[in-house]
């Protein structure tokens, strides 16, 4: 007989892969070009980023060369990838070890608590090992080619790379079983799991956006980040002597890594169903009273629903609102700057700052839509939805304006705030408010449109929708895509044509007006025969 873990590993990973697919019932010469399509869109993905890292590992290179600091590098990678394990770590796990659906149908076969508990942190692993490949890995490969190191150097990196998400990832699971237990009891868990989140990606994105300083920071204090890093974080010291060729420092960064892990998952398993448990459990209290009914509209009721939706899950929050804090920290950084310069931003006259501003609420707003994994999330519950007396456009409109309600106060501020930035006319801030309020319904109705044509209704955690589905994917990179090829065309016509940038500006309301009706029409036909092909 098999071994009841390698079956369960087996499993999981063909589940993956299969509801990687995502391709709806069809003909068969319309999914193979589906599964091209997914696999040329992986590949781009990959390389995208790869390329990027690499590119910034060489330019850090070429700056800390001067100084000897070279060894740097695979250190500040390291600890880039560990704490973005960690930081994922932090809000998926639990739901994933602990609350995942399958887990009632494991506990029923003859398989012990401590292989589905492995399994599961070994489908963690694999999922997390994605970001030491592409920050640790591809960095390490430039910085062994670059440093010419022996076989001692990429044995180093090779194991590396697959020992990096371990360490971060038992620590993740151990903060987050200890918080979700903490908080399971709490009236407003959710509030405080999403404000601890907000507070956690925004202090990510405000140490992102100061990267100049950052590589001028590492330049001149290398040799002192070089010394705290070996003495405070045992692992990247381990590493940084392996890559000088110490097998005995390799051995010690093995066991580092692996010992914690081995430790953790021999505890948990032994009260793995009783945490299961009480993580379901609450002890809240409920006085239910029968008051007066009151009749409300099936649109407000339904837009009610997706509000309480998306406001209940913090990775579903955070996920459609990061536009709202990239926008804060890209403004604050704008404000920084203009004080420091005397046209604008510095980079653009002054003449076209309201299309600099309005390309900022542009991007911020459309980049991530809470409806394109709306239904997706249904998935047991779209019964009610099919089952209500509200016709599908009612539905639609929800689901937009649910996603629309969270950045159009931000519009609203932020628009204001550029208007008195960069001191603009009456005219054109009256642009600046349409132009975005336009492209973000474009993309709710997008959202919509992508989901239902790739929907994912077989899923065992809300993460796998709402971060690893194909219809995020498409809808995130479309959108950028799009308004990428509005900024080329609004530069071409500023650089080549006799044009100003209010006539300008009222191009871009004209596109996205057209598109919005254009994408309305396909909501209102396709989109009401495919919801009705759900089930």
């Amino acid at each position: 007989m098999k071994n009841k873990l390698l079956l369960l590993i087996k499993v999981n990973i063909t589940s993956v892969l299969s509801q990687a697919k995502l391709v709806s019932a069809g003909t068969g010469g319309s999914t193979k070009s589906k599964k091209i399509g997914y696999s040329l869109l992986f590949t781009f993905l990959v390389v995208y980023f790869s390329v990027l890292v690499g590119t910034m590992t060489k330019m850090l290179y070429n700056s800390l060369a001067d100084y000897d600091l070279t060894l740097l590098i695979p250190g500040l990678y390291f600890i880039g990838a560990s704490f973005m394990i960690l930081f994922t770590c932090l809000f998926t796990s639990h739901g994933y070890l602990f609350k995942a659906k399958d887990l009632d149908m494991l506990f029923s076969f003859p398989v012990s608590h401590r292989d589905i508990l492995v399994s599961k942190f070994i489908m963690l692993y694999f999922y997390d090992l994605m970001f030491s490949v592409i920050i640790f890995g591809v960095s390490g490969a430039v910085f062994c080619v670059l440093e010419s190191v022996g076989f001692m150097g990429w044995l180093t990196l090779i194991i590396g790379v697959f020992l990096t998400p371990l360490l971060p990832l038992t620590i993740g699971v151990l903060i987050s079983y200890f918080v979700g237990l903490a908080l399971r009891k709490v009236k407003y868990k959710n509030a405080i799991t999403t404000i601890l989140a907000i507070s956690f990606s925004l202090l990510i994105i405000l140490f992102s956006s100061g990267s100049h300083s950052i590589n001028n920071y590492i330049i001149k204090h290398g040799g002192d980040m070089l010394r705290a890093i070996k003495s405070y974080y045992f692992p990247a010291g381990f590493l940084f002597e392996s890559f000088k060729g110490s097998v005995l420092n390799l051995l010690l960064f093995v066991v580092i890594n692996i010992a914690p892990a081995v430790i953790l998952l021999t505890l948990i398993s032994k009260h793995f169903a009783s945490i299961v448990a009480s993580y379901g459990s609450s002890s809240l209290k409920a006085n239910y009273k029968l008051r007066s009914q009151k009749k409300s509209k099936k649109l407000d009721t339904c837009f009610l629903k997706e509000i309480r939706r998306i406001l209940s899950s913090s990775v579903y929050l955070l996920n459609s609102g990061v536009g709202i804090l990239m926008l804060i920290v890209f403004t604050i950084s704008s404000i920084q700057t203009t004080k420091s310069a005397e046209t604008g931003i510095g980079l653009f006259g002054s003449s076209v700052m309201p299309l600099v501003a309005v390309f900022i609420l542009l991007f911020c707003c459309t980049m991530n839509s809470s409806t394109s994994c709306t239904f997706s999330l249904e998935a047991k519950t779209l019964w009610i939805y099919k089952s209500a007396p509200v016709d599908e456009r009612t539905i639609f409109e929800a689901k937009a304006l649910a996603n629309e309600i969270l950045y159009l106060p931000f519009i609203l501020i932020f628009g204001i705030l550029y208007s008195v930035i960069f001191n603009m006319n009456y005219s054109s801030i009256i642009l600046l408010f349409l132009i975005p309020t336009i492209a973000l319904v474009c993309s709710s109705y997008f959202g919509l449109l992508v989901n239902l044509a790739h929907p994912k209704l077989k899923w065992q955690n809300e993460t796998q929708v709402i971060k690893q589905s194909m219809s995020v994917v498409i809808a995130m990179f479309a959108s950028i895509g799009f308004n990428v090829l509005m900024v080329i065309l609004t530069i071409l016509a500023v650089n080549n044509l006799n044009i100003s940038v209010f006539e300008i500006m009222l191009c871009l309301l004209v596109i996205y007006l057209s598109l919005m009706v254009y994408l309305e029409y396909r909501l209102r036909t396709w989109g009401v025969i495919k919801f009705k092909m759900l089930y």
